[in-house]
């Protein structure tokens, strides 16, 4: 009996080793910050653009990696058409048309870019362009279960939100977004990536937003899974999260600047259920991270 208890401390403490939350991994022993981030995006000079993207996407579309984007404007990926970006591929948002990319409710985003080519949509400075919008059909504790993005968008497109918590409107994957939250005359500002309505089958893996002029990354109801996720200098909140938003965090990391504030705040993590009362059915979900 007396070498029984020493055993098991042993066994024990070799355990609590092995899954402990380390320096740089936070869970395991392995920087996933490796190879893809870039906190020194001022530092990286990229190619002019030679291709505009403007308008509404209708049909199947795929990015190259040979070509390098502009963004003008607001463009609007609709009628269920997919979106493919291949890796290493450049996206830059036009600042003075406060160009963004809205996946509306239905359509699909694959930007599955890879550790040592990923994909990048940048421009020059904070709040420089809007940013990338997901809108799905998967639940929100709204009345009538659907909502609206207000950020002067056709309207026609701005819906989000269903009965589908399965929903998939695509991936993001090896994916950094610099520069984006531009502000909108009496509306604030833009998200660097807004989710609305997203459902769990959507993949939002090894994102990096970097010195976005609004909120980093917002996410309004749905029920998503956010894994190894950046947000690095930040001006507003880092995650937001409201209207029943069921959500699970894996493996994120914010880096703030004591600099960096907003007049409506700034704050690392943000969680609400509702804005008014009246504006949520009772016995619908709260939000849960």
């Amino acid at each position: 009996m007396k070498n029984f208890a020493p055993t098991i401390v042993l066994l024990l403490l070799a355990f609590l080793n092995g899954n402990a939350q380390q320096e740089k991994g936070i869970i395991g022993f392995n920087s996933w910050l490796n190879n893809w981030t870039e906190f020194k995006p001022n530092k990286t000079e990229y190619n002019e653009p030679n291709q505009i993207l403007t308008g509404t996407i209708a049909v199947d579309l795929k990015l190259s990696k040979k070509n390098v984007y502009l963004l003008l404007g607001n463009i609007y990926d609709t009628n269920k058409a997919k979106l493919t970006i291949e890796p290493g591929t450049v996206i830059i948002g036009d600042a003075e048309s406060k160009a963004a990319l809205i996946i509306t409710k239905g359509a699909s985003i694959i930007a599955e870019g890879t550790e040592t080519d990923p994909i990048v949509f940048t421009s020059n400075k904070a709040g420089d362009w809007g940013g990338i919008l997901l809108l799905g059909d998967a639940p929100t504790n709204k009345f009538g279960n659907t909502s609206s993005v207000n950020f002067d968008l056709d309207v026609a497109f701005a819906s989000y939100g269903g009965t589908n918590p399965n929903s998939n409107s695509g991936i993001l994957r090896y994916v950094r977004i610099e520069y984006a939250g531009a502000k909108v005359k009496g509306l604030g500002n833009f998200d660097a990536l807004f989710l609305g309505g997203v459902g769990n089958q959507t993949v939002i893996d090894n994102v990096m937003i970097s010195y976005s002029g609004g909120d980093s990354f917002e996410v309004c109801g749905g029920e998503v899974n956010l894994n190894r996720l950046v947000s690095y200098k930040s001006s507003t909140n880092d995650f937001k999260f409201n209207y029943g938003a069921q959500v699970n965090i894996k493996n994120s990391l914010v880096i703030r600047a004591s600099y960096l504030l907003s007049n409506s705040g700034s704050r690392c993590l943000y969680a609400r259920s509702y804005d008014k009362k009246e504006e949520v059915k009772n016995k619908k979900k709260l939000t849960s991270v």
